[in-house]
């Protein structure tokens, strides 16, 4: 049995290289969808020209403007979201307007709400999508062939992480997820003002007792930043909007394991910033010094055996991200800069900062 009354919404900001290709990826799925809204959301290029263009060809494609929405691309989902009628709409899929889905997504998302009738939403795969028009200075040309090589290495990682936890996943991620339109609209659709609104809607749900889970036949690819500064940017929204989540709903059954991986990390950070410290006052200096103690190094290695695992999720593999993973240094010291980044996140969230997308 396949499940009908399939919407879909698209916020866009300034996607008018993209937006054709997402949506023309809605139009030939498996499962039609009914109606695909695109919300054009305070674009100053030519988006809603595209759309319009598109509107002509296609009778589900209906276009929304917004005028003077703040709260980017939350604000722009809920505008949809309240002209949508329950009673034409079961299901609503959410994806970014820079991302493209396999032409079966749809149909694999029904077979999740078929074989569950408490499952609240259901999310894809996360692959990165090949780099387009890379800089002609080899320098910066460099810069973002590592940056995607790395994070297709990393949102590799995203999904062994979300088989691992399939049928309770931390975060119904907005690259692409598909929702049951009634959990949707009794969480209240998505709070406004948030960072990370995929998250905040997540944890909703639960208190809702709705169930959120990963479903890996659904395949979706997105883009992603290709410079260090972008890449960096992006990062300090995410660990900010993360905490700030954690923040307004409390530590509970649904945010304790988040909780208590942050709690980890702050020992950690108290531990290095304690060594340091004592180094100084003892030593008068920072002497770093190797300590080969066997529980480390067993830490370590296996550590650095799950991160060879997981290139198994890594779709369409090139040898020069096994090597980037084998020799391993490169992200290592990525993941040292991303402690920092994070350190300055509850730098923010400590002293309630405002935080730009």
């Amino acid at each position: 049995m396949i499940l009908v009354g399939v919407f879909a919404i698209l916020p866009a900001h300034n996607e008018e290289k993209n937006i054709g290709n997402a949506v023309k990826d809605l139009l030939l799925q498996t499962v039609k969808i009914e109606k695909i809204i695109v919300v054009a959301d305070n674009c100053s290029d030519g988006t809603v020209e595209e759309v319009k263009r598109l509107c002509s060809e296609y009778a589900d494609i209906e276009l929304m403007e917004t005028k003077g929405n703040h709260y980017r691309k939350a604000g722009a989902i809920n505008m949809a979201i309240d002209v949508i009628s329950d009673e034409d709409c079961e299901f609503l899929l959410v994806m970014d307007s820079d991302s493209r889905v396999a032409l079966d997504l749809v149909e694999r998302a029904m077979e999740s709400f078929e074989s569950e009738e408490n499952l609240g939403g259901v999310c894809s795969t996360a692959h990165v999508i090949k780099p387009q028009n890379l800089p002609s200075s080899w320098i910066r040309n460099l810069e973002a062939r590592f940056m995607g090589a790395l994070q297709r290495l990393e949102y590799a990682g995203f999904d062994a992480e979300r088989v691992a936890t399939w049928n309770n996943v931390t975060i119904l991620h907005g690259l692409c997820a598909v929702y049951r339109f009634k959990a949707i609209k009794e969480a209240g659709g998505y709070t406004l003002g948030h960072l990370i609104e995929d998250y905040d809607l997540t944890v909703k749900l639960k208190k809702l007792g709705w169930q959120a889970r990963f479903n890996p036949k659904m395949v979706a690819w997105t883009e992603v930043p290709l410079s260090l500064k972008s890449f960096f940017k992006q990062r300090l929204r995410w660990m900010r909007g993360g905490i700030d989540v954690l923040v307004d709903h409390g530590i509970n059954r649904i945010t304790i394991e988040d909780a208590f991986h942050h709690f980890l990390f702050i020992c950690l950070l108290l531990a290095i910033s304690g060594f340091i410290i004592l180094s100084f006052i003892y030593h008068g200096e920072w002497r770093f010094g190797f300590n080969p103690h066997p529980i480390p190094i067993l830490v370590a290695i296996i550590g650095y055996l799950i991160s060879l695992y997981k290139l198994r999720y890594l779709k369409d593999a090139r040898f020069s991200e096994i090597i980037l993973r084998i020799i391993i240094l490169p992200e290592l010291l990525i993941a040292i800069a991303l402690m920092g980044v994070r350190t300055y996140a509850y730098f923010l969230a400590l002293f309630k900062c405002s935080q730009e997308w």
